[in-house]
Formats: C-alpha cells, sequence, structure tokens
C-alpha cells in the first residue's frame, strides 16, 4: 500500500510516483471513501488500510498482484479533435448525480442545431427518463457521443475535454496537471 501518509497528502500526490504507487484495485473508489469521511486517519497494516473518521471505521483491501496490469508505455494521443468543450465539475457532478437516481447509465455529448448538450439516457432504450443541458453553442455537423456514466469518475475539478468521435475522449483538468483518457461506447 502507501508508504505512510496522511488522507490529504494521499489525495493531492503524484500517482506516478513510488510515493503513491499501490496495490489498491480500483482507485477512484478509494479516493471516494477518502474525501466522504472527511480527512480519516490511516491505519496500514501489511494487506489493507483502515480510514476513520471518528465514528466510521472503513477497512480497505489492497487487490492481488496478478489483477495489477502495468500500461503500455506509449503515449496516447488523439488523432483528430472532433469537439472540445469546458466542463465545470459542478455541471458534471449534477449531471451524474441526476442519473445515479435515475438509473441512467449513459452521459451523450451532442452537437445538434447550433447547441452543444449533454445528455443523461440509457442508450438502450429510447422511452427511458433523459435529462438534457446545454453547455456551449456548436457549428460543425451534428456530433454524438456517449460515455458510461461508471467510467467518469473523475476527480472533484473542472476540465477541458477533446472528444475523437469513436474513439475516446481527453480530459484535462484546469490546471494542467491530470490527464484522463476515457473510452467511448460504440454501440
Amino acid at each position: 500500500f502507501f508508504k505512510q501518509k496522511t488522507a490529504y497528502e494521499i489525495y493531492q500526490c503524484d500517482w506516478s510516483s513510488d510515493v503513491c504507487s499501490s496495490d489498491l484495485y480500483d482507485l477512484n473508489q478509494f479516493l471516494g471513501n477518502v474525501t466522504t469521511l472527511k480527512n480519516p486517519e490511516l491505519s496500514f497494516t501489511k494487506d489493507s488500510v483502515t480510514l476513520s473518521d471518528g465514528e466510521l471505521a472503513l477497512t480497505y483491501h489492497g487487490c492481488s498482484p496478478n489483477l495489477i496490469v502495468t500500461p503500455p508505455n506509449k503515449e496516447l494521443v488523439l488523432k483528430t479533435v472532433d469537439v472540445t468543450f469546458a466542463l465545470p465539475n459542478v455541471t458534471l457532478q449534477k449531471l451524474l448525480k441526476v442519473a445515479t437516481m435515475n438509473s441512467l447509465p449513459n452521459l451523450s455529448v451532442v452537437g445538434k442545431d447550433g447547441s452543444l448538450l449533454l445528455k443523461i439516457h440509457e442508450r438502450a432504450n429510447d422511452t427511458s427518463n433523459h435529462g438534457t443541458m446545454k453547455i456551449g453553442d456548436y457549428a460543425g455537423k451534428d456530433f454524438s457521443a456517449t460515455f458510461k456514466t461508471d467510467n467518469l469518475k473523475l476527480l472533484p475539478d473542472d476540465y477541458n475535454v477533446e472528444i475523437q468521435a469513436g474513439a475516446f475522449a481527453k480530459f484535462v483538468n484546469a490546471k494542467n496537471t491530470l490527464t484522463y483518457f476515457v473510452a467511448l461506447e460504440t454501440k
């Protein structure tokens, strides 16, 4: 697990460094627990860490080492950028919260009729509940890119988003210190 660090230091650290390397199975889940428990005390054992806020103690186990896959040493690059937009954290969190409350598994970026929209919906069911939010103007040809909402577990921040249709999107935080690549749904 981590070398001895406070919850704040773990949350703020450079995840590529040895200091914060770990055998956590789901880093987003772990960080969600750290932030939910509001600066918890961390107690480490050989194969677990316990987060405690004085009321709730949550023991978090590492995953089996054979589940850890080292990504290839190749930089991901968008071949083309089909749409770019700013995504404030407050907007993303609101959409994801409403999507969860309504069991809507997809978030789509839609460029149509002069508007750029974010749409939460169930892609496989045209008659499902859905929600849309205009995030800007759009002058290109009709465009749609869909994500699974489960794949949008990003650290809370404002992001600049670039999308390559049919492939993936690049999310870069406002301070340019964090980058995510998120695959688009193809069917």
